[in-house]
């Protein structure tokens, strides 16, 4: 219960404290964060780009920048990527992929083809990312599709924070039925006179 309410502080968190993170001029092409580091556009071997509303990357470039093994067959065109015990697999043509978890498949329809512009498979960077169980959110103002990976996100926070930590083992314990309540206070002052 209480690493699912951290888990959910810390999604909205990241995705209100991106929304005035980024230079304020408004890109032409839409920026990507994954897991609070910008990866620029610059670096795929195309420039992301919007179609129909969807926000559409290279599917390679998407799927490594998410930390998945991709592999694919040039011959039947269809894409395999694994991630953390997911598998995704999809043809280039079609507009569904198969989703596997725990021996389980699931199709799922995409609700916006796959382009092809300058010989490269640009996917919608949404579809794919939920795919592997990535939350997923979008800056209007700053034009930036935000990428986070609660699970590794959560982790990398509870390895730099050792008390905090130890206050979620603790709070692990603690029955659902009891209540607390804590107290801090922070000063802080915005004169910078000194």
């Amino acid at each position: 219960m209480m690493k699912k309410l951290i888990a959910s502080g810390l999604a909205a968190a990241l995705f209100a404290g991106f929304s005035g993170a980024l230079a304020a001029e408004n890109l032409e092409a839409p920026s990507l964060i994954y897991n609070n580091v910008a990866i620029s556009g610059d670096t795929a071997d195309s420039t992301p780009f919007i179609s129909d509303d969807r926000t559409m990357l290279p599917f390679r470039y998407l799927l490594d920048q998410i930390g998945a093994a991709v592999d694919y067959d040039e011959e039947t065109r269809i894409v395999k990527a694994e991630k953390d015990g997911v598998s995704i697999e999809f043809s280039l043509d079609d507009t569904y992929i198969d989703i596997t978890k725990d021996g389980e498949t699931e199709r799922v329809v995409q609700d916006t083809p796959n382009v092809i512009q300058d010989d490269r498979v640009f996917v919608p960077i949404r579809f794919m990312s939920e795919a592997f169980g990535l939350n997923v959110g979008w800056d209007a103002y700053e034009r930036t599709a935000i990428i986070v990976d609660m699970q590794k996100y959560a982790s990398e926070l509870l390895e730099a924070s050792p008390k905090l930590k130890q206050y979620m083992e603790i709070a692990s314990e603690i029955p659902d039925n009891y209540t607390e309540t804590i107290s801090m206070t922070f000063d802080f002052s915005l004169d910078d006179s000194s």
